[in-house]
């Protein structure tokens, strides 16, 4: 990882906006280059910018910046600042990145939310925002940011005690400071595992001195073994060919005599099957001639059920006929005898509409007459009082049946009066 360039505003003790270009210029050309200055000058903000911008942490700071450590601690933007930025330019394996982290005030002069982004340099396109955007920057640069200000960045405190420590300390320290230790315990095992494979080696260098050498008659005699070896070796070979073809059959005829052994146990089983079938055998004979009429039987047995739901269909229907025979039956009866006349079917709703509009005309007789008697009744009343005011003894006509005969007297009466 090399970084380019850095932009910075209001961030610490340094006001305004600042660039340091580090990837042009003389800086570019330097190739090694001192931040020097008196305390207070923002040197260490300068790291601060770097480790702000990727990471959203500083040194000073044992944990990621937040809202809140900016509010308490009233440190990273300028004092009566409103806002602060930190970017860097930097650049890993050939490719060019530009990490951006930004915070500012509201109206209610309240922290807003920071804003962080990872831009791709020659692209512009954005690779990550927000919260995630440290994740990021670490995946690139292939350090966390603990391994990132021991390897790049290492701060002011962190080499004051490297100065001042006495030179017993000095190795101590710098392990410390730059993650080195690791590296010394690398060693360590190193060493060790070389130690244990020297150890080995001579093992083997003092069993090898533990073997004696063949004299001059012995090599000759092993010779002589591995020559006649050697003419055998035909012979051997055929031997051992025609021994592994026998053992070749010899596994064959085990496999086939286990394979007979297995069907006769099928057999033996087929046959207790066979007996258990030979009681359905003649059935499954019949079902096989039937076969062939399936569909036609399944047809007829639809024919059949279809026929017996007719018949009950048919019966039902019979039984209503017979209700419904009786039922006119008695119509009729009534029907003649209210007409006082032998009634046919054919005439009988007819003659009853008759005999209905001759009711309502006797009915309409009968008012009109009920009408005229209420009438005369009403007169022959005004006639009694009249009489009974003569000084007669008439009763009122309230019922013609006795008003009657007493009419009748009271004529003869008059009538013997009057002579």
């Amino acid at each position: 990882m090399k970084i380019l360039k850095i932009r910075f505003e209001n961030i610490h003790s340094l006001k305004g906006e600042h660039q340091v270009d580090f990837g042009n210029g003389i800086l570019a050309e330097a190739g090694l280059f001192a931040i020097t200055g008196p305390t207070g000058s923002g040197k260490s903000t300068l790291l601060d910018v770097i480790t702000l911008a990727l990471y959203n942490r500083i040194a000073r700071v044992d944990k990621a910046v937040s809202n809140t450590i900016l509010e308490d601690d009233g440190g990273i933007m300028t004092r009566n600042m409103k806002s602060c930025y930190a970017e860097v330019e930097y650049r890993v394996n050939g490719k060019d990145y530009r990490s951006h982290w930004s915070i500012e005030r509201n109206r209610n002069n309240n922290l807003n939310a920071r804003k962080q982004e990872l831009v791709e340099v020659a692209t512009q396109q954005i690779l990550e925002t927000g919260t995630k955007t440290p994740d990021k920057n670490r995946e690139l640069i292939g350090l966390s940011y603990e391994q990132f200000v021991k390897a790049m960045v290492l701060s002011q405190g962190e080499f004051s005690k490297l100065l001042q420590a006495p030179r017993n300390e000095r190795n101590k320290l710098l392990e410390d400071i730059t993650g080195a230790r690791s590296y010394r315990e690398i060693g360590k095992a190193v060493y060790f595992r070389y130690k244990q494979v020297e150890k080995d080696i001579a093992l083997k260098e003092a069993g090898l001195e533990t073997i004696e050498l063949l004299t001059a008659e012995q090599i000759a005699e092993k010779k002589t073994q591995l020559k006649s070896l050697t003419q055998a070796k035909p012979k051997t070979e055929k031997a051992y060919q025609i021994a592994a073809e026998k053992i070749t059959i010899r596994k064959e005829l085990q496999k086939k005599q286990a394979e007979q052994k297995e069907l006769q146990a099928q057999q033996i089983q087929l046959k207790k099957d066979w007996d258990i079938f030979i009681p359905f055998k003649s059935e499954l004979e019949l079902h096989d001639k039937l076969a062939k009429y399936s569909a036609p039987l399944t047809d007829y047995d639809a024919v059949c059920l279809q026929l017996n739901q007719l018949k009950e269909e048919r019966e039902k229907l019979d039984k209503s006929k017979s209700e419904a025979t009786l039922q006119l039956k008695t119509y009729l009866d009534a029907v003649a005898s209210l007409l006082k006349e032998k009634v046919a079917i054919a005439t009988a709703n007819g003659k009853l509409e008759a005999f209905r509009n001759k009711i309502v005309q006797l009915q309409s007789e009968e008012k009109k007459k009920q009408s005229e008697a209420t009438q005369y009744k009403a007169t022959l009343t005004t006639y009694v009082r009249n009489v009974n005011q003569l000084g007669y003894q008439l009763p009122l006509a309230d019922n013609p049946a006795v008003f009657k005969p007493q009419l009748k007297t009271f004529g003869r009466t008059v009538q013997e009066t009057i002579v």
